[in-house]
């Protein structure tokens, strides 16, 4: 699947400003919510410096003749990297890209005999892998038109798993496989039926579980840095500390580096999915409640018996859904910093916290059987509540129910149709009905569309 301060909570800076120095307030107004902001003459002067460099860059100039070196081979970005794009695979087999300004649809891939399509999308490509009715193929697709680049039918067929540098890496059911973005030939193959994987594109390492072995590989050439014999499960979390596994209501701990057992302990009832710090791991349990862990030892740094679903984390802050709404939660001290109430909500609540192009427009939306709300998350104060009109897929919906992208707040409600939002005053922008049930949505953009990493629903 961090709330920054805001400029009139920063009272130690803002006494040490002369009257002089003020310039006024500036306001922006998200729903029916104003949060005002101090501007001051350190800020003017840093506008003036920008407009000075504009004007240079403007002037024209002599470019100098210098040799070419030969730049490494990396993924052509597409022209989608400007705009972002929604894609929304049904079980009908079709995969479709949606424009998050008006929902229209873009393009739509339906491989022949198709019945189901599975996807992950970044850095200009979508690569989709298509089950049929007697055959299945991977398909490597240009994101801004459809187009497909490359394509393969057997050999490293199989699910789309993430990316390395500059391959797709793929787990067939009987192997995990890396092929070359531009071609769709294979790199190299690590045989074995596998429980889980996980991609540490900081280390380039594919973490992976099965055949009760747990192997650390290089994602660049396949080989195999460390192996240990582990029972297999879902692997949690890849920290700087520790890479997490869960299996049989029990977690353990592995060094990243050697793959030396560190910990291990007990968690019944555990919520699949999590989400890690270098220092902690945060947890929910049906039985427990959430959980607080310390990476290094697996102990409780601290546990909160409320709770609903897994939480999510920003700056410092852990956010989760309760039976009665959304808490706010030191991640160092489990101390209460917000608590607010929201009506209807039940144990299908989902979080998701948002960055803006900058803090003030950082949101956290909770979407439930009944609505979707947006909060800001310095005090949990709501910008705006939008009512959901048919019941969510429960089963569907208990992880993954919302993505926020561009401007828009994308929910999935009933099978086949999607509702969008508009972040800044929740009026509905656009509705989509899928050919067939929606299996999973995802969104690709670049920085200049508010959103940088793929988003999964």
């Amino acid at each position: 699947m961090k709330p920054r301060k805001r400029g009139s909570e920063n009272g130690a800076k803002e006494n040490r400003l002369s009257e002089s120095e003020f310039h006024g307030p500036t306001s922006i107004q998200i729903g029916n919510n104003t949060r005002q902001f101090n501007v001051y003459g350190s800020s003017l002067a840093l506008l003036a410096l920008l407009a000075a460099i504009a004007v240079l860059l403007a002037a024209p100039w002599k470019k100098e003749e210098v040799p070419q070196k030969e730049k490494p081979r990396r993924v052509t970005p597409s022209k989608v990297e400007q705009g972002g794009r929604f894609y929304v695979a049904d079980d009908a087999g079709f995969l479709s890209a949606l424009d998050p300004a008006t929902g229209k649809e873009l393009w739509s891939f339906h491989p022949r005999g198709a019945i189901s399509v599975s996807h992950i999308s970044g850095g200009g490509r979508v690569y989709a892998s298509a089950l049929g009715r007697a055959s299945n193929a991977l398909y490597a697709l240009d994101a801004y038109n459809g187009d497909p680049i490359w394509s393969i039918d057997e050999g490293c067929v199989g699910h789309p798993i993430g990316t390395g540098p500059s391959s797709l890496i793929v787990d067939t059911g009987s192997a995990i496989c890396a092929l070359d973005d531009e071609s769709g030939a294979k790199e190299w193959e690590i045989e074995g039926e596998f429980a889980d994987s996980f991609i540490d594109l900081k280390t380039d390492t594919l973490f992976s579980s099965g055949d009760h072995t747990l192997r650390a590989s290089n994602i660049t050439n396949g080989s195999i840095r460390w192996q240990v014999s582990a029972e297999q499960g879902e692997i949690l979390a890849a920290t700087e500390k520790a890479v997490i596994v869960e299996s049989e209501a029990r977690l353990r701990a592995f060094d990243p580096r050697t793959g030396g057992h560190k910990w291990s302990r007990k968690v019944e009832e555990l919520e699949r999915g999590g989400v890690a710090t270098p220092e902690a791991m945060f947890l929910f349990s049906d039985a427990t409640g959430l959980h607080a862990l310390h990476t290094d030892t697996g102990h409780d740094i601290w546990r909160l018996t409320e709770g609903v679903g897994n939480p999510v984390y920003s700056k410092g802050t852990v956010y989760t859904a309760t039976e009665e709404g959304v808490v706010a939660l030191s991640g160092k001290t489990g101390r209460k910093m917000w608590n607010v109430e929201v009506a209807d909500n039940d144990k299908f609540s989902s979080l998701q916290y948002h960055k803006g192009l900058f803090a003030p427009l950082d949101m956290l939306y909770l979407v439930n059987s009944a609505a979707a709300v947006a909060f800001f998350p310095t005090d949990g104060a709501v910008a705006w509540k939008a009512r959901i009109e048919r019941e969510l897929v429960s089963s569907l919906m208990q992880e993954h129910s919302l993505l926020a992208a561009q401007g828009a707040v994308l929910v999935r409600e009933g099978g086949n149709d999607v509702k969008v939002f508009d972040t800044a005053s929740g009026h509905v922008r656009w509705t989509y009905t899928a050919r067939g049930q929606i299996e999973k949505a995802t969104y690709s953009g670049s920085p200049g569309s508010m959103e940088i990493i793929d988003r999964i629903l």
